[in-house]
């Protein structure tokens, strides 16, 4: 039998960021675009990302492309997987302050370290 094996990610910080779910379906997202582009730069990325749900949705192409331009020097630099989720979270970032923070993160219960639950002691269980 497989062991499962998860999405690694060099950056600590930047592995907590996103759930294993999400990071499975950013790796897919980023092989396909590499597969189909043969090699990603930055200035790909625009109009890559409209593919991605959050992204696409809440920013236009031209809003995508000149946070980019805005973020970084060179645009023909080559783009691996941890640079690729570096954008992403500041493009989901930039998406959610625009939007007012109406942009909701659904899965920040999973990297919450607390939680609201509550659960109260009945008498049975406390024998």
């Amino acid at each position: 039998m497989a062991g499962y094996v998860g999405v690694l990610v060099s950056d600590p910080w930047l592995q907590n960021q996103f759930t294993q779910v999400e990071l499975r379906s950013l790796k897919s997202h980023f092989d396909t675009m590499k597969r189909e582009k043969g090699c990603l730069t930055l200035a790909d990325l625009p109009s890559q990302m409209a593919k991605l749900k959050q992204v696409g949705e809440n920013l236009t192409e031209q809003e995508r492309v000149s946070f980019i331009r805005d973020s970084y020097k060179c645009l023909d630099e080559d783009v691996d997987f941890e640079i690729f989720l570096r954008v992403y979270l500041k493009l989901q970032a930039h998406a959610a302050a625009r939007m007012g923070n109406n942009v909701k993160n659904s899965s920040a219960f999973l990297k919450s370290p607390t939680s609201t639950l509550l659960h109260t002691i009945s008498e049975s269980e406390k024998a």
